[in-house]
């Protein structure tokens, strides 16, 4: 636990000087080794499904392949949402707020939560839709469909395009052309632009967000009196070298959204709908012709087409999953592991499920030994589970969920705790924590305490045989010294660490256990077992 509380004060210490065997550490792991099985087994499953692996999946891993899991994981239900929760941390729209709320649509208070969950969903959901159906990757720029809910269905032009379900497809009713996510309320809600602004924030988003061309990453030398000295901001930009290198292919982008311009930034009928009569406005305002890059537009319903051409998508979206799921960045030194994973991409007919099997048999992916000893970056080779994989793991293991006022405190910061416990709010904070910190365990401690007590209070009353985590056991009445309790402490590590205890761990956990039934009864001593183990950095990294 040193190395926890380093990290957690903000210390710098050189890996030399930490313990040979700190939390972050695979026992009996060589650099550069790929992971044990069953540690791989469980990177996975969280990475695929959210969520650990089962006791029999362990006990399947030990003589099947781990390729047929991943096939298993692929097709579960739970991997279009974790697909979507890795998803988010790209595209950044679960936002708190937008510039108009629940209030403007007469939308009760108590579904506050709902509608600003709605709104950043709607793009997350069409595109997890896309991957986890095995369509080409394309699709999320050129469906001529989005997804949606009965929340959004009755307050935008939407109307449903199939039956049940609580998001289904939809199509807009306001004339805006197919785009997929390009054409989505959802997405430019979160990328606003201000009137102006003339949409130029939202074409360096999507060029961001799309083929990965950070604007805001060009250098640029600039002398600020040169604005004053002209009348039109328009012709600074046309000559001003300095604003030429971005403005050139910038601002023919930022004309072709025009149709989502508003003039009212705060105003739900702008907001609501497309505004087919405004898509010529660019050329006027910004005095330039609609182009992708060079490529003149006639219309705005050409720039998804150009888009989903463009080399730098693919390669873009190679680059962003690998960084999702590897948990930290791509540089030059990955080139050749980025290569291959695009041709991979690419021979899958550009299907997310190919691209994701490359990446997770990668070297990257499987490594297992967290440091070289040289650079302190490299002890994040085991992984820290995100907040929306603490949420399902908590939620799946003990059947409890925390929230106050139909709110979930994991998934919000207005009342909740997302970024204390290392989340994405989508503005300040935008890429999961990669560290420990002392806020992320203080929320892992009360999240582990008030789950334990629910789940043994919980099972208390229930049958042996409906139970998670005592099934078909009577473990009130147990003793350490009773054979099925050194059984039943094994089966919870399993659960919720997916692996075996040494002998030496289950001697303490006995005495820790038996002290605490001592001074209080078996039932807390269970609640205080169970939150030691949501505690310990076996359940919370991979």
């Amino acid at each position: 636990m040193l190395l926890l509380f380093l990290i957690s004060c903000g210390k710098e210490e050189k890996l030399s000087s930490l313990p040979e065997d700190p939390p972050f550490v695979y026992e009996d792991v060589e650099v550069g080794q790929e992971l044990p099985t069953e540690l791989l087994l469980r990177r996975l499953s969280m990475d695929l499904r959210g969520i650990p692996p089962s006791i029999e999946e362990i006990e399947r891993v030990q003589t099947e392949s781990l390729d047929v899991l991943i096939e298993e994981f692929l097709q579960d239900p739970r991997h279009e949402g974790q697909l979507r929760s890795l998803l988010s941390e790209w595209f950044l729209t679960r936002i708190d707020k937008f510039n108009v709320d629940h209030r403007d649509y007469r939308i009760p208070d108590e579904d506050a939560f709902a509608f600003v969950q709605s709104v950043g969903e709607e793009p997350l959901r069409l595109m997890a839709h896309v991957g986890a159906k095995d369509i080409p990757w394309t699709e999320i720029l050129t469906a001529n469909y989005t997804m949606a809910n009965d929340l959004l269905l009755n307050i935008w032009p939407l109307e449903a395009l199939e039956e049940g379900g609580d998001w289904k497809k939809a199509s807009y009713t306001d004339g805006r052309p197919a785009g997929g996510v390009l054409m989505s309320n959802g997405l430019w809600w979160r990328y606003y632009t201000t009137p102006n602004n003339f949409s130029r924030t939202r074409a360096m988003a999507l060029a961001d967000l799309f083929i990965c061309e950070n604007y805001l990453e060009r250098p640029i030398k600039f002398e600020a009196p040169s604005l004053l000295e002209r009348d039109s901001l328009n012709e600074v930009i046309r000559t001003n070298p300095a604003c030429i290198g971005c403005h050139s292919t910038l601002d023919p982008i930022a004309a072709s959204l025009f149709g989502f311009w508003w003039f009212d930034l705060y105003d739900t009928a702008e907001m609501t709908s497309y505004h087919p009569e405004r898509e010529q406005l660019g050329r006027y305002f910004l005095e330039t012709e609609p182009a992708w890059f060079g490529i003149p537009l006639q219309s705005p319903a050409e720039l998804p087409l150009l888009m989903a051409a463009d080399e730098r998508f693919t390669t873009c979206t190679v680059e962003r999953m690998a960084q999702l799921l590897w948990r930290r960045d791509v540089g030059a030194e990955d080139f050749a592991h980025l290569l291959k994973l695009k041709y991979d991409f690419q021979d899958a007919e550009l299907r997310m499920s190919g691209l994701i099997r490359a990446i997770v048999s990668s070297p990257p992916y499987r490594v297992g030994a967290p440091f070289s000893g040289d650079d302190d970056a490299d002890l994040m080779t085991r992984r820290m589970l995100s907040v929306s994989q603490i949420i399902q793991t908590v939620e799946i293991r003990t059947g409890f969920r925390w929230k106050e006022d139909n709110v979930d405190v994991f998934e919000n910061d207005t009342v909740g705790y997302r970024i204390l416990a290392g989340g994405v709010d989508g503005i300040e904070a935008t890429q999961s924590a990669r560290m420990p910190s002392i806020s992320r365990q203080l929320a892992i401690k009360r999240l582990s305490q008030l789950a334990a007590s629910y789940a043994i209070d919980n099972e208390e009353e229930q049958s042996p045989e409906e139970r998670r985590l005592f099934l078909n056991v009577d473990f009130l009445s147990l003793d350490v010294d009773d054979p099925e309790f050194e059984e039943l402490l094994i089966r919870l590590y399993q659960l919720f660490h997916t692996q075996t205890p040494s002998a030496q761990r289950l001697s303490l956990d006995k005495e820790m256990w038996e002290r605490i039934r001592n001074e209080s009864n078996a039932k807390q001593a269970w609640k205080s077992f169970i939150s030691v183990l949501m505690r310990d950095p076996s359940f919370w990294s991979y």
